[in-house]
Protein backbone atom coordinates (compact mmCIF):
# COMPACT_ATOMS: atom_id res chain seq x y z
CA UNK A 1 0.00 0.00 0.00
CA UNK A 2 1.72 2.97 -1.06
CA UNK A 3 1.72 5.72 1.94
CA UNK A 4 0.57 9.40 1.71
CA UNK A 5 3.47 11.91 2.21
CA UNK A 6 2.74 13.93 4.78
CA UNK A 7 2.29 17.45 4.24
CA UNK A 8 2.00 20.51 6.07
CA UNK A 9 -2.34 21.32 5.27
CA UNK A 10 -1.15 25.16 4.49
CA UNK A 11 0.43 23.68 1.49
CA UNK A 12 -3.14 23.11 0.00
CA UNK A 13 -4.91 26.30 1.06
CA UNK A 14 -4.10 29.16 -1.31
CA UNK A 15 -2.37 31.75 0.47
CA UNK A 16 -4.96 35.08 0.22
CA UNK A 17 -7.58 32.68 1.87
CA UNK A 18 -5.09 31.89 4.73
CA UNK A 19 -4.31 35.74 5.48
CA UNK A 20 -7.99 36.80 5.12
CA UNK A 21 -8.86 33.75 7.72
CA UNK A 22 -6.55 35.01 10.18
CA UNK A 23 -7.08 38.74 9.81
CA UNK A 24 -10.54 37.66 10.73
CA UNK A 25 -9.85 35.32 13.37
CA UNK A 26 -7.09 37.65 15.25
CA UNK A 27 -9.16 41.02 14.79
CA UNK A 28 -8.01 43.52 17.51
CA UNK A 29 -10.54 45.19 19.32
CA UNK A 30 -8.89 48.46 17.88
CA UNK A 31 -10.39 47.42 14.59
CA UNK A 32 -13.52 45.92 15.71
CA UNK A 33 -14.34 49.40 16.87
CA UNK A 34 -15.02 50.73 13.36
CA UNK A 35 -18.74 48.85 13.68
CA UNK A 36 -22.03 50.16 14.39
CA UNK A 37 -22.07 49.71 18.27
CA UNK A 38 -23.45 50.92 21.73
CA UNK A 39 -20.49 53.36 21.67
CA UNK A 40 -21.09 55.15 18.55
CA UNK A 41 -22.28 57.99 20.64
CA UNK A 42 -19.47 58.64 22.98
CA UNK A 43 -16.92 58.05 19.91
CA UNK A 44 -18.83 60.91 17.94
CA UNK A 45 -18.17 63.16 21.14
CA UNK A 46 -14.54 62.79 21.10
CA UNK A 47 -14.43 62.77 16.94
CA UNK A 48 -15.81 66.03 17.57
CA UNK A 49 -13.53 67.47 20.07
CA UNK A 50 -10.66 66.31 18.24
CA UNK A 51 -12.15 68.49 15.47
CA UNK A 52 -12.54 71.53 17.70
CA UNK A 53 -8.47 70.94 19.12
CA UNK A 54 -7.33 69.96 15.50
CA UNK A 55 -8.80 73.34 14.00
CA UNK A 56 -7.91 75.76 16.74
CA UNK A 57 -8.53 79.70 15.76
CA UNK A 58 -5.57 81.86 17.26
CA UNK A 59 -7.52 81.91 20.92
CA UNK A 60 -7.03 78.62 22.26
CA UNK A 61 -10.70 76.67 22.15
CA UNK A 62 -9.91 75.04 25.62
CA UNK A 63 -9.22 78.40 26.76
CA UNK A 64 -12.19 78.21 29.14
CA UNK A 65 -13.07 81.96 29.10
CA UNK A 66 -14.96 81.37 25.81
CA UNK A 67 -17.36 79.54 27.54
CA UNK A 68 -18.21 81.13 31.13
CA UNK A 69 -21.43 82.54 29.24
CA UNK A 70 -22.50 79.78 27.71
CA UNK A 71 -21.49 76.74 30.24
CA UNK A 72 -24.96 74.76 29.79
CA UNK A 73 -24.16 74.56 25.83
CA UNK A 74 -20.42 72.64 27.02
CA UNK A 75 -20.18 69.21 25.46
CA UNK A 76 -19.89 66.60 28.32
CA UNK A 77 -15.90 65.56 26.31
CA UNK A 78 -15.45 69.29 25.67
CA UNK A 79 -15.61 69.32 29.94
CA UNK A 80 -13.91 67.04 30.54
CA UNK A 81 -11.04 68.07 28.34
CA UNK A 82 -11.55 71.81 30.25
CA UNK A 83 -10.87 69.99 33.34
CA UNK A 84 -8.17 67.69 32.46
CA UNK A 85 -6.28 69.62 30.04
CA UNK A 86 -7.18 73.20 29.71
CA UNK A 87 -5.27 75.52 27.53
CA UNK A 88 -1.89 77.11 29.26
CA UNK A 89 -0.64 79.92 27.60
CA UNK A 90 2.52 79.18 24.97
CA UNK A 91 5.73 79.98 27.57
CA UNK A 92 6.80 83.01 24.71
CA UNK A 93 3.20 84.21 25.85
CA UNK A 94 3.50 87.66 27.46
CA UNK A 95 0.98 88.15 30.19
CA UNK A 96 -0.56 91.65 29.91
CA UNK A 97 0.23 94.14 33.22
CA UNK A 98 -2.27 94.99 34.84
CA UNK A 99 -3.12 98.27 37.64
CA UNK A 100 -1.05 101.39 38.98
CA UNK A 101 1.87 98.70 39.90
CA UNK A 102 1.77 96.98 36.31
CA UNK A 103 1.70 93.51 37.93
CA UNK A 104 1.41 90.76 35.78
CA UNK A 105 -0.17 86.92 36.29
CA UNK A 106 2.47 84.62 37.26
CA UNK A 107 2.69 81.14 36.00
CA UNK A 108 3.70 79.32 38.71
CA UNK A 109 0.50 80.32 40.12
CA UNK A 110 -0.81 77.09 37.85
CA UNK A 111 0.83 74.70 40.14
CA UNK A 112 0.74 76.51 43.13
CA UNK A 113 -3.61 76.31 42.71
CA UNK A 114 -4.91 73.67 40.92
CA UNK A 115 -8.11 74.97 40.15
CA UNK A 116 -6.34 77.77 38.39
CA UNK A 117 -6.98 78.65 34.98
CA UNK A 118 -5.42 81.66 32.82
CA UNK A 119 -7.65 82.78 29.42
CA UNK A 120 -6.26 84.64 27.20
CA UNK A 121 -9.34 85.23 25.64
CA UNK A 122 -10.66 87.46 29.52
CA UNK A 123 -6.76 88.39 30.21
CA UNK A 124 -8.29 87.07 33.54
CA UNK A 125 -7.48 84.17 36.06
CA UNK A 126 -10.28 81.73 36.17
CA UNK A 127 -11.48 78.65 38.55
CA UNK A 128 -12.32 75.59 35.98
CA UNK A 129 -14.02 73.92 38.77
CA UNK A 130 -16.20 77.74 39.83
CA UNK A 131 -16.90 78.09 36.09
CA UNK A 132 -18.20 74.67 34.96
CA UNK A 133 -20.26 73.31 37.84
CA UNK A 134 -21.72 76.53 39.99
CA UNK A 135 -25.01 78.50 39.66
CA UNK A 136 -25.30 82.26 40.50
CA UNK A 137 -25.03 81.70 44.25
CA UNK A 138 -24.04 78.94 45.80
CA UNK A 139 -22.74 77.32 49.25
CA UNK A 140 -24.28 76.31 52.11
CA UNK A 141 -28.06 77.06 51.72
CA UNK A 142 -27.14 78.91 47.90
CA UNK A 143 -26.78 82.05 49.75
CA UNK A 144 -22.92 82.79 48.71
CA UNK A 145 -22.45 84.65 45.83
CA UNK A 146 -19.58 84.02 43.60
CA UNK A 147 -15.87 85.84 43.41
CA UNK A 148 -15.31 86.82 39.77
CA UNK A 149 -13.11 83.83 39.42
CA UNK A 150 -16.21 82.19 38.82
CA UNK A 151 -17.71 84.16 35.90
CA UNK A 152 -16.30 87.39 34.34
CA UNK A 153 -12.23 86.49 35.41
CA UNK A 154 -9.98 87.74 38.22
CA UNK A 155 -6.80 90.14 37.39
CA UNK A 156 -6.11 92.08 40.37
CA UNK A 157 -3.17 90.99 41.08
CA UNK A 158 -2.03 93.18 43.91
CA UNK A 159 -3.86 91.14 46.24
CA UNK A 160 -3.47 87.71 44.89
CA UNK A 161 -2.60 85.24 47.41
CA UNK A 162 -5.49 86.48 49.78
CA UNK A 163 -7.98 86.40 47.34
CA UNK A 164 -7.04 82.84 46.12
CA UNK A 165 -6.44 81.20 49.49
CA UNK A 166 -9.79 82.87 50.30
CA UNK A 167 -11.60 81.27 46.66
CA UNK A 168 -9.88 77.83 47.97
CA UNK A 169 -11.89 77.95 51.22
CA UNK A 170 -15.33 79.23 50.43
CA UNK A 171 -17.99 76.66 50.57
CA UNK A 172 -19.31 77.12 47.04
CA UNK A 173 -15.62 75.96 45.15
CA UNK A 174 -15.67 73.14 47.58
CA UNK A 175 -18.84 72.22 46.20
CA UNK A 176 -17.78 72.71 42.82
CA UNK A 177 -14.62 70.61 43.30
CA UNK A 178 -16.62 67.59 44.64
CA UNK A 179 -19.11 67.99 41.40
CA UNK A 180 -16.34 67.91 38.95
CA UNK A 181 -14.61 65.23 40.99
CA UNK A 182 -17.82 63.30 40.38
CA UNK A 183 -18.25 64.39 37.02
CA UNK A 184 -14.86 62.81 36.07
CA UNK A 185 -15.19 59.82 37.75
CA UNK A 186 -18.45 59.14 35.85
CA UNK A 187 -17.04 59.93 32.38
CA UNK A 188 -14.01 57.67 32.52
CA UNK A 189 -16.45 54.89 34.11
CA UNK A 190 -18.71 55.40 30.87
CA UNK A 191 -15.54 55.43 28.56
CA UNK A 192 -14.31 52.04 29.83
CA UNK A 193 -17.67 50.98 30.31
CA UNK A 194 -17.51 51.49 26.28
CA UNK A 195 -14.27 50.29 25.80
CA UNK A 196 -15.49 46.79 27.53
CA UNK A 197 -17.72 46.66 25.43
CA UNK A 198 -16.08 47.07 22.03
CA UNK A 199 -13.32 44.47 23.81
CA UNK A 200 -16.29 41.79 24.38
CA UNK A 201 -17.89 42.55 20.97
CA UNK A 202 -14.62 42.28 18.90
CA UNK A 203 -14.08 38.63 20.77
CA UNK A 204 -16.59 37.35 19.86
CA UNK A 205 -16.18 38.32 16.64
CA UNK A 206 -12.84 36.43 16.69
CA UNK A 207 -14.65 33.60 18.41
CA UNK A 208 -17.22 33.00 15.39
CA UNK A 209 -14.79 33.01 12.85
CA UNK A 210 -11.98 30.34 14.18
CA UNK A 211 -15.46 28.33 14.50
CA UNK A 212 -15.99 28.99 10.65
CA UNK A 213 -12.81 28.01 10.27
CA UNK A 214 -12.69 24.50 11.56
CA UNK A 215 -15.15 22.79 9.24
CA UNK A 216 -13.12 23.82 6.34
CA UNK A 217 -9.63 22.26 7.94
CA UNK A 218 -11.25 19.30 9.20
CA UNK A 219 -12.82 18.81 5.58
CA UNK A 220 -9.06 19.42 4.08
CA UNK A 221 -7.85 16.97 6.98
CA UNK A 222 -10.33 13.89 6.09
CA UNK A 223 -9.79 14.45 2.13
CA UNK A 224 -5.89 14.60 2.29
CA UNK A 225 -5.59 11.16 4.75
CA UNK A 226 -7.80 9.59 2.47
CA UNK A 227 -6.14 10.01 -0.32
CA UNK A 228 -9.66 11.72 -2.19
CA UNK A 229 -7.77 15.17 -2.74
CA UNK A 230 -3.99 14.07 -3.36
CA UNK A 231 -3.73 14.68 -6.75
CA UNK A 232 -2.54 11.59 -8.84
CA UNK A 233 -3.40 9.21 -6.37
CA UNK A 234 -5.81 6.28 -7.53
Amino acid sequence: MKRIKQTSLLNFIPAKRINEVASAAMQSPVQASSSTGPGDNLRSDHSETSEIIGNQTKSNMLDIGHYVKDVGSIDRTVIYKLLKQPHIPDTSYVFPKEGKRNLRFQRKWLEDYKWLAYSVQLQAALCKYCVLFSSATCGKGGHQKLSSLANSGFKRWKDVHEIFQAHSNADYHKTCVTKAENFVSAFERKTESVEMLLNSSAQKKAEENRKRLIPIVETIIFLWTTGIGSKGNK
